[in-house]
């Protein structure tokens, strides 16, 4: 299987993985705003997610933009994900299925939390609340796979 297909293929286990939805239908929902064509909570995305990186749900919900007590509620109350943190968990997910790609479940889970020279010392995992720090380690990420792919 060529590279960016087996990237392409986990992405999408992933993704139907944390949000029991297939990617495309995600990235349509989230591409357009609608909130109403995703089919998780929050709960179930910070849940998921904790399952799928290893992280403590305390950090997932701090990269998502959530807290536990606003997803527990929103949970009680039947509401799905907010189009903002389904659309940060889709990110998360897509990283995460990269660096999977690259080197393997357990070793991505070990990488993702260690402090690496090239991100000015930073966890990977510690670029994932924000957008610029996201887009920071899409590009490392590029230049891995570059590195690694040819």
């Amino acid at each position: 299987m060529q590279p960016y297909r087996k990237t392409d293929a986990l992405m999408q286990e992933l993704v139907d993985q944390v949000f029991h939805t297939p990617r495309h239908r995600v990235r349509r929902a989230l591409e357009v705003g609608d909130d109403d064509a995703l089919t998780v909570t929050a709960f179930t995305l910070v849940e998921e997610l904790a399952d799928l990186t290893g992280l403590p749900k305390t950090q997932i919900y701090t990269i998502v933009g959530t807290s536990q007590p606003t997803s527990s509620r929103e949970r009680r109350a039947g509401t799905l994900a907010p189009v903002d943190v389904a659309d940060r968990a889709l990110q998360v997910t897509e990283l995460f299925a990269r660096v999977v790609a690259v080197l393997g479940r357990d070793k991505a889970r070990a990488w993702i939390v260690r402090p690496n020279g090239h991100l000015d010392g930073k966890a990977p995992v510690d670029l994932m609340r924000t957008s610029t720090g996201r887009d920071r380690l899409a590009r490392y990420l590029d230049s891995l796979e570059d590195v690694t792919y040819g």
